[in-house]
């Protein structure tokens, strides 16, 4: 993630998965919530709602904005998750 190599971002991308089905109404019995609040910082979970909710509301200044120390690539790789969620959901 960023400069850092070999980072295991398991908890974080299960947190992004809860957090976008949670936005979906699925929720998972045996997942911990709490690891959302944990993983995800407020300006990230409002980001995440954007794109989910409302992507044609995003601007530039709000993608420059958050998890300005991930690789673009790395960003790209969230709204790629969000959007397999998306499809998953429907």
């Amino acid at each position: 993630m960023g400069d850092k190599m070999n980072v295991d971002t398991t908890m974080f991308r299960r947190a992004v998965w809860s957090y976008i089905h949670c936005m979906y109404g699925i929720r998972h019995d045996d997942y911990n919530y709490a690891e959302v609040n944990q993983m995800l910082e407020r300006t990230l979970k409002a980001y995440i709602k954007t794109v989910t909710c409302y992507p044609e509301r995003l601007t530039k200044n709000e993608y420059d904005l958050v998890m300005k120390e991930f690789k673009h690539s790395e960003k790209v790789e969230l709204d790629f998750i969000r959007y397999f969620i998306a499809l998953h959901a429907n």
